[in-house]
């Protein structure tokens, strides 16, 4: 062997040891969950949201669609209804769905869901963009249980009054830095997922007057945000999950990071684990209970997780190409 092919091959050799050591690498000893239950559906779906024996997916150019999941192992569509633009985020409450349904045009729709083989269309606010929703009760004199919605709206944090639900109504509203992408909340504040500016920390407690109190600049793309306990968990696309300390809201602080093996687009958290809808690597769960130091534990492999949802039996993922896909804890 000549001297070039010797520290060609040395070369090789140390470069593979290298890539197999490295963080975006999945170790393959970690467990695989195990798919239960599949439901095709029509579009591309983006977000879903669980209650009951329903699974609700907003379904990008498909609009809303809502799957019976009383039998897991055959989830079924028994509803839908079109939403204009391009369905991004849903949340459910009382049976009334928030749609947030994209660019200008689209913005927030909501939709009675009580009967789901028949969707009655409620009320629009088609004057923003719109790429997810959080929706709170909230107490406001003279008026008892107001329903308001916060809305990640591009390039803006938005508040609608959503009491009436034939007319929501904007309310309150400040600019973000980055792009306001994912959003979760409180009565006090809000926490904004804003691209490629981090975490941005919103004061609601003025529903008409929202401010910037306080912000944490992740290394990635901040893509979505949940909060539990003294936490605020990141999404964070190409960086994987990020943990931030958001007990003093003014001051947030970065306490661990996890990196995974795709593309973070959504957080859920529940218990002491972090479930990662991450892109092309479908599910990656991440031991939280040290948010030191999380790592992955498990793992389920689909064609594009874009959004996960987890309950006491089940983890259920919106995935771009198969749907509705269900796992069992």
């Amino acid at each position: 062997m000549t001297k070039f092919k010797v520290l060609t091959f040395v070369f090789c050799v140390l470069h593979f040891t290298f890539c197999i050591g490295c963080g975006r690498r999945v170790n393959p000893i970690i467990p695989s969950k195990n798919i239960i239950g599949k439901c095709k559906t029509p579009g591309y779906a983006k977000d879903i949201f669980v209650i009951g024996n329903y699974a609700y997916i907003a379904d990008g150019q498909a609009g809303l669609q809502v799957i019976d999941i009383s039998n897991p192992t055959t989830p079924t569509i028994v509803g839908w209804h079109d939403t204009e633009i391009y369905a991004y985020g849903v949340v459910v409450m009382d049976s009334i769905a928030y749609i947030a349904d994209g660019p200008s045009g689209g913005g927030l729709r909501l939709f009675n869901i009580r009967r789901p083989d028949s969707i009655i269309a409620l009320g629009v606010d088609s004057y923003i963009s719109s790429y997810e929703v959080f929706v709170i009760k909230r107490e406001v004199q003279p008026q008892a249980d107001s329903v308001f919605v916060f809305i990640a709206a591009k390039d803006k944090f938005q508040i609608d009054n959503a009491t009436d639900f034939n007319f929501p109504s904007l309310i309150g509203r400040c600019e973000t830095p980055g792009g306001a992408c994912g959003v979760w909340g409180d009565s006090e504040y809000a926490y904004v997922a804003n691209e490629q500016m981090g975490l941005q920390i919103i004061d609601v407690r003025n529903i008409s007057s929202p401010k910037i109190i306080g912000s944490y600049d992740t290394p990635g793309k901040a893509l979505d945000v949940c909060v539990s306990g003294n936490y605020a968990y990141i999404a964070d696309g190409r960086e994987g999950l990020q943990i931030i300390d958001v007990v003093q809201p003014d001051t947030p602080k970065f306490v661990g990071s996890c990196p995974t093996p795709g593309y973070a687009n959504k957080v859920f958290v529940f218990g002491n684990y972090a479930y990662i809808a991450d892109g092309v690597a479908g599910l990656q769960v991440i031991d939280v209970s040290n948010p030191l130091t999380p790592s992955i534990i498990s793992e389920c492999s689909t064609p594009y997780t874009n959004s996960v949802y987890v309950t006491q039996q089940y983890i259920y993922l919106a995935d771009r190409d198969e749907g509705l896909v269900i796992i069992e804890k």
